[in-house]
């Protein structure tokens, strides 16, 4: 947080409620149920990350590991995977627990597809294991982060890192044996089966994210702030206030202004809402409400002058990577207990995967035609 820092800051929020993906809020007048906006979990260290955030001594909120009675916070399931011979072959159902867990339970499943499976560990810790130097560098000016990539990156961050998740599964299984084609698409299926938590389907999502949800994920586990997750933002707004600064909500920016070098100085705020009133900024602006809303924000402000802001600002159809995929959020409300329900405190991933399917095909069925499939072949949690 920069109050941390010393900053004063000002945080303006379009919503009536701050905290963007974490707030929550109730359903009409109905306050016995209330519902998260879309935080499902995060890990551990997030109580950590927030203290410091705040500056605080102790932990403002703390995060409880999910888990069942045997500790399982996830469950990939393959929608296709079948029952034969009178019995479950497999459930389809993959618990996670933790790492070491997952890839036992990987080894256990498919003996045939030892070797795959080791090269996928190597490869995915590989390009783990790069990431903090890739993110350290980015403390320096480009101009020279652009050389220390190059010259101190591994290579093999390089040559997998942003490959699809597609392209390089593909790669690492195509010497398994012709027998054990159903348990490729099986295990690929598996290893993309959080790619939901990459907000982007698993044909296109790079391999270093895929690396991160299926691996790094089950490192570290799944916690939830106690309380919801509204309680994060309250305390940055405490925080944020008791140095000084303001936390404004149902306070629409309608543009980002810069000065003539393209460096941001303020906002307006809408005139419909805030009367067109221009806030002026001592240090920066920050937009946090992702890159169309951001362009538009820019765009608003510079689209009266002569100059293009894809000059120094680049236009949507200028952006190498498109817009990751949207989802549908339901909240459903019932009445009972945990133990009268038979719930646990684990998510359930359902893939359209296995019977001669990728997890690659379904999923990009899916997209194209949405109510086309069967109601199994819809990807959720």
């Amino acid at each position: 947080c920069l109050s941390v820092l010393g900053y004063k800051v000002c945080v303006l929020e379009a919503h009536e409620i701050a905290g963007g993906a974490t707030h929550e809020y109730h359903v009409g007048e109905n306050t016995k149920y209330k519902f998260p906006s879309g935080l499902h979990y995060v890990i551990p260290h997030c109580e950590q990350v927030l203290q410091a955030s705040c500056g605080a001594l102790n932990p403002p909120v703390r995060f409880k590991k999910l888990g069942n009675s045997e500790g399982i916070y996830e469950r990939i399931k393959l929608s296709r995977t079948c029952v034969t011979e009178g019995k479950e072959e497999e459930k389809g159902d993959l618990p996670i627990v933790n790492e070491a867990q997952l890839r036992q339970e990987l080894r256990n499943r498919f003996p045939g597809l030892l070797p795959q499976i080791r090269k996928f560990e190597k490869l995915a810790t590989a390009v783990l294991t790069c990431f903090p130097l890739h993110s350290a560098l980015h403390a320096v000016p480009w101009s020279v982060r652009a050389v220390l990539l190059r010259t101190i990156m591994p290579s093999v961050w390089w040559e997998y890192a942003s490959r699809t998740a597609e392209d390089v599964l593909t790669e690492i299984c195509a010497d398994a044996p012709e027998s054990e084609r159903e348990n490729v698409l099986r295990l690929q299926a598996y290893l993309c089966g959080l790619w939901v938590d990459t907000g982007c389907a698993p044909h296109r999502v790079s391999f270093f994210m895929i690396a991160a949800v299926s691996l790094g994920f089950p490192h570290e586990g799944g916690a939830y702030p106690a309380g919801g997750p509204q309680e994060m933002p309250m305390a940055l707004v405490q925080r944020i206030e008791s140095a000084g600064g303001s936390v404004f909500v149902r306070a629409p920016v309608a543009e980002i202004m810069r000065d003539g070098s393209g460096k941001a100085t303020g906002v307006k705020m809408s005139e419909k809402h805030c009367g067109g009133v221009v806030l002026e900024a001592k240090h920066c602006v920050i937009s946090a409400c992702g890159y169309r809303n951001t362009y538009r924000l820019v765009n608003n402000a510079t689209k009266s002058s002569d100059s293009s802001p894809g000059k120094s600002f680049p236009g949507l159809d200028e952006l190498e990577i498109p817009q990751g995929e949207a989802f549908v959020m339901a909240n459903i409300g019932i009445r009972g207990t945990v133990s009268d329900l038979k719930l646990e405190c684990a998510n359930l991933w359902p893939q359209p995967a296995g019977d001669g399917l990728s997890i690659f095909d379904g999923v990009r069925a899916y997209l194209d035609d949405p109510l086309g499939v069967p109601v199994e072949d819809i990807p959720m949690m």
